[in-house]
């Protein structure tokens, strides 16, 4: 039997201006989470705030073992300016265990950009 999909955290984050990261989408802010819920989570973020010349790298960070010091990226994807006309991005579903964060570094650009974002599990 299918599972129903739920909201697990979602909100609207802001990268400033003076801080380009990393920030944590689970936490909201710059402090990084090593999140031990067991599901599989996907990432839904809206990109409509970039601008031209600005691009963000949003990764999947998570640790290897429960004992493992740090989280380390399992995949990220760089952003910028979407020309296509769909600024969403919907990340895969990615099954996590150990102490998982989904978040987001500035790589160019200056101003702040406010991301709504809602990560779904099954």
């Amino acid at each position: 039997m299918p599972s129903t999909p739920s909201v697990l955290y979602d909100g609207t984050l802001t990268v400033t201006a003076g801080a380009p990261g990393p920030y944590s989408f689970v936490s909201g802010n710059t402090t990084l989470q090593t999140n031990g819920a067991d599901c599989v989570p996907a990432l839904l973020v809206d990109l409509s705030a970039i601008a031209a010349d600005e691009e963000f790298e949003i990764g999947l960070f998570e640790k290897v073992l429960s004992t493992s010091a740090a989280s380390k990226a399992i995949q990220t994807w760089t952003v910028g300016k979407q020309a296509s006309g769909e600024p969403l991005l919907l990340t895969p579903s990615v099954p996590v265990l150990h102490g998982w964060d989904w978040r987001i570094t500035r790589i160019a650009g200056s101003a702040d950009r406010a991301f709504e974002y809602s990560i779904r599990v099954v």
